[in-house]
């Protein structure tokens, strides 16, 4: 059973966090981790055929399963890569419906070519993250336009995929909880760490201050000292972000962002109740 949200009573913390926590050495903490826990669908990815993969499966790589008429998204005059399509039917039970859909696709792009960190509003071209209710359509399997197919690191073999639940907990940043195990618990297993909602897996800091600054016009050099006022309105600003999707290099998928990196796509929480994924901001960090 998934349970999210803040559950006062023991009797209530769900059985499956009391598991993890006992296997990782934080049984003291269960009480006060379960009040800031988040349940993520993690993604295990296995190489494949693509013509095995059924027409509208969940997928990494590969070609798009989308109706026709479909306008393949660019950044100037690259064409985005194709990095993954997620059928909500499948992960339905997986979580309560309260930010995601429970039917349709989403379909996530990115300029693989340049691989834009998304520090400035000039980035915001080079992804894109489309929701279709593809119940009303016929899928089709979406052929790779030609100038896509003569750029590089823009091409990737098909993973299939298979979901489960696995509960995260917030970065040492985020709450300073000074514990080995806490830190084990939370450390990067760099290649697997693929998953929808959950807290993001951190490489050079919160991610959401990115997207705060950006979304606030706070467009900086990283040596500059940024004033007190705007530390104050990154502050607030940031906690209204969470993580949609995050995507690790999958070395499967032939997939490398940068060093070893990992792709974050992050939304608003109002953004997320109302659909409203075309408001989703991509964060690049890597080792």
């Amino acid at each position: 059973m998934c349970l999210f949200g803040k559950k006062e009573s023991w009797e209530l913390i769900d059985e499956s966090f009391q598991e993890e926590m006992r296997k990782a050495g934080l049984e003291k903490h269960i009480g006060k981790l379960y009040q800031i826990a988040k349940q993520a669908i993690y993604l295990d990815l296995e190489k494949a055929v693509e013509d095995n993969i059924p027409i509208g499966s969940s997928k990494i790589g590969g070609h798009p399963d989308i109706f026709l008429g479909f306008s393949w998204p660019t950044n100037g005059d690259v064409f985005l890569a194709f990095l993954a399509q997620i059928n909500l039917t499948e992960i339905r039970n997986l979580h309560d419906g309260s930010l995601l859909p429970l039917s349709g696709h989403l379909y996530f792009f990115y300029d693989s070519e340049n691989m834009p960190e998304g520090k400035h509003h000039s980035d915001k071209d080079s992804f894109r993250v489309l929701y279709y209710d593809t119940a009303e359509h016929p899928l089709i399997r979406m052929e790779y336009p030609e100038k896509l197919c003569n750029q590089k690191n823009s091409i990737f073999p098909a993973c299939s995929v298979s979901f489960r639940n696995k509960w995260t907990l917030p970065s040492y940043e985020e709450r300073k909880f000074n514990n080995d195990n806490y830190l084990n618990y939370i450390a990067l297993e760099n290649g697997k760490e693929t998953f929808l909602l959950g807290y993001c897996k951190n490489i050079q800091g919160d991610v959401r201050e990115t997207c705060a600054k950006v979304n606030l016009n706070i467009d900086y050099d990283e040596t500059q000292k940024i004033s007190r006022t705007d530390l104050k309105r990154i502050k607030i600003d940031k906690e209204e972000w969470v993580l949609l999707f995050q995507l690790d290099s999958v070395e499967e998928c032939k997939m490398m962002w940068c060093d070893m990196g990992i792709l974050y796509f992050m939304i608003k929480v109002e953004d997320l109740h109302k659909k409203r994924f075309d408001k989703t901001w991509l964060v690049l960090q890597c080792y």
